[in-house]
């Protein structure tokens, strides 16, 4: 892992120097991480194209969504616009750092540095576990802390670990550090210590995970944390609460109260924790849906320090789930590792000796003066959540159908030319990162009009192929937006900046992510929620779930801003319509 910081930059046009800078810290984070596969399995991905090609892949894309007019006049627009792309070939050339193993990677982890949000939790990835059978909190939060020193000694050894075992691994001791006008993410040092912090009642407390070169058992762990609950609940919720700050501040405010506390002996140890633990002294929340904005940190919780990178949190009901900032990790990879956890603090061996435990270590922090502080946490953009379970048929599973079909339910409830991407994982590359897929097509739009077997077969054909042809243009062309506002103004160039506008994925308000896991494994995570952050936006995660036979069900999330906010009540009972309807036709042909 690297011992130095990558720093964040607003993102600035592809050919500014900044931009450069920032690609290539994020090449820097990518290769400083990577661990090399067994049989040398995964492979380099796929060249840069040129601009020119890349250009002329897109009108499939913005078909549904521009005039067919527009869409045959396309290729000869981007034809005459050949003699000015030859310069842009080259600065995009330019910018990708020696040795880079996948452009894909390197601009989408360029792109999450260089976005600026107002708090830390508009990046939080947020998982629910399963219920389990253990008895108390402290001994959930025992059995995690377990389970993260088998990590931190061992690495990652879950599901897909050649694809994002390089990701998981970055998550430990890795923070998101606030600055003034920039946030910058911190790698763990090569050689990590062994401790986390545990927060309750507002006041952070330093465990150790090992003792010397053993692991600390389930039992130690658990004696340590009952400690730690009774002398936080003797003791008042300090005003204000470290946690509390780098959680309800802006990140430019708490840049500078942060900047107050100096780097002394708390700090110190705060900064070198390998994942920081929440137990709260209240149940988790009734439902799916405000469980997970409460794991998400949506709370009033002084316990929720913000800047780690990966998060776990168990409340007094024995109930827990994780975080992980999608600056550095993508869903799939906060999925595999929540589920991995979970599975091994179920594991965890029970102790054949008298548990002994080692005081706990109370971090004292410089006393902030200033301005008033909050006292409450809001979003910085107001959202919904809400979460729709649904029957999940034998022949869907059997014919390999649920994302498909979830994905055309989905277009049906959102409407008519609205745009929708989904996030796709690559397989089988270095640094494999989720890519964005326009999956709305003229295929699928045809289908829904029409809701023919025939119709269905033409939607779904179309998809893989989409999908399979590994054009995947939304980084690119988010790049390529802003650098051919720089050319020449022409009706031509106006035509292509509207394609790749679309391309981009600015018109994309609608999210799609999900997975679907196997009922030997169920027990995990019970639901997920991905990130939200834009004025308007719908983001949809959905965790399917067969069953041994074939049934199953499907537990959905819808998380909404802004106009999705308003009619988020009628977008899900229009999928619930319409997820009906597509099953009808799938099973019917």
């Amino acid at each position: 892992m690297a011992p130095s910081a990558v720093i964040l930059t607003p993102a600035p046009p592809a050919s500014s120097p900044i931009l450069t800078k920032s690609l290539k810290s994020s090449s820097y984070y990518s290769q400083t991480t990577t661990t090399t596969p067994i049989n040398g399995s995964l492979k380099s991905y796929p060249p840069l194209p040129p601009i020119y090609s890349h250009l002329l892949s897109l009108a499939p894309v913005a078909a549904p969504f521009i005039p067919a007019s527009e869409v045959t006049a396309y290729p000869v627009a981007v034809q005459s616009l050949l003699p000015t792309l030859s310069s842009l070939d080259e600065k995009l050339q330019q910018m990708l750092p020696p040795g880079s193993q996948n452009w894909t990677h390197d601009f989408l982890t360029a792109l999450l540095l260089s976005e600026r949000r107002t708090l830390a939790t508009d990046k939080k990835l947020s998982f629910l576990m399963s219920a389990s059978d253990v008895g108390s909190r402290e001994e959930m939060a025992a059995r995690l802390l377990w389970a993260v020193a088998h990590w931190r000694r061992n690495g990652y050894r879950g599901g897909r670990k050649s694809e994002v075992g390089w990701q998981v691994d970055g998550l430990l001791a890795s923070f998101c550090e606030p600055g003034q006008e920039m946030d910058r993410v911190r790698l763990a040092e090569v050689e990590m210590g062994g401790n986390v912090v545990v927060w309750a009642g507002g006041r952070a407390w330093q465990v150790a995970l090992f003792d010397g070169e053993e692991e600390r058992s389930v039992d130690e762990l658990q004696r340590e944390l009952e400690i730690i609950t009774i002398a936080a609940e003797n003791k008042t919720i300090p005003n204000p609460s470290i946690a509390a700050l780098s959680h309800r501040l802006p990140r430019a405010e708490w840049a500078r109260a942060k900047a107050a506390l100096g780097s002394g002996d708390g700090m110190t140890r705060l900064g070198s924790s390998l994942i920081t633990l929440s137990l709260e002294s209240y149940a988790l929340p009734c439902g799916i849906a405000p469980a997970l904005e409460d794991i998400r940190g949506n709370t009033d919780s002084p316990n929720r320090f913000a800047d780690q990178t990966c998060g776990l949190v168990v409340y007094a009901d024995g109930r827990a789930g994780v975080t992980v900032d999608h600056t550095v990790a993508d869903c799939a990879t906060g999925f595999e590792l929540s589920k991995w956890l979970s599975q091994l603090a179920a594991a965890a061996p029970t102790p054949t000796a008298p548990a002994q435990y080692k005081p706990p270590t109370m971090l004292r922090f410089p006393r902030l003066r200033g301005g008033p502080t909050p006292t409450k946490y809001q979003d910085s953009v107001p959202r919904l959540v809400n979460t729709l379970t649904f029957p999940l048929p034998r022949g869907v599973v059997e014919k390999g159908l649920i994302d498909f079909l979830i994905s055309l339910a989905l277009q049906s409830a959102v409407g008519e030319g609205v745009a929708i991407t989904q996030s796709v994982f690559q397989r089988g590359v270095v640094n494999a990162r989720t890519e964005l897929v326009m999956m709305v097509t003229s295929e699928s739009t045809e289908f829904l009009a029409a809701k023919t077997p025939k119709a269905l077969a033409s939607a779904w054909e179309a998809r893989n192929l989409r999908i399979k042809s590994r054009t995947f243009p939304f980084y690119l062309s988010t790049f390529l937006a802003p650098a051919l506002s720089c050319l020449p103004e022409s009706p031509a160039m106006e035509t292509v900046q509207k394609v790749v506008e679309i391309a981009s994925g600015d018109k994309a308000e609608v999210q799609l992510t999900g997975f679907t896991v196997d009922y030997h494994y169920l027990d995990g995570v019970e639901a997920g929620l991905s990130n939200i952050y834009l004025p308007h936006q719908l983001s949809v995660f959905y965790l399917a779930k067969p069953g041994q036979g074939g049934y199953g069900e499907v537990e959905i999330a819808f998380s909404a801003t802004g106009r999705w906010r308003e009619k988020l009540e009628d977008v899900v009972d229009g999928f619930s319509r319409a997820w009906e309807d597509v099953v009808n036709v799938a099973l019917s042909g």
